[in-house]
């Protein structure tokens, strides 16, 4: 919800190729740091958690065996972007 008032799927598509390769947790500092625009940081951790797996649904990333927690972000590293 928060992220689909700015963003189309296309833009994260397009961002996500820069973190191909990389921990998932490098992609979710960024984003709790500087997402939502008019909320910087204020949505919970699991509003964040939820928001990398809508990215990762929209963008065609393949589902992972277990649900991404804080806890395992680091281990998972975002892969191609289809």
């Amino acid at each position: 919800k928060s992220c689909g008032n700015c963003h189309e799927p296309d833009f994260y598509r397009e961002r996500l190729t820069r973190f191909s390769g990389k921990p998932v947790g490098e992609l979710f500092e960024v984003i709790s740091t500087s997402m939502p625009a008019d909320n910087i940081g204020g949505l919970l951790t699991s509003e964040y958690l939820d928001a990398l797996a809508y990215i990762f649904s929209i963008t065609g990333s393949p589902a992972g065996s277990e649900e991404l927690t804080s806890e395992n972000m680091d281990g998972i590293d975002v892969g191609p972007v289809q």
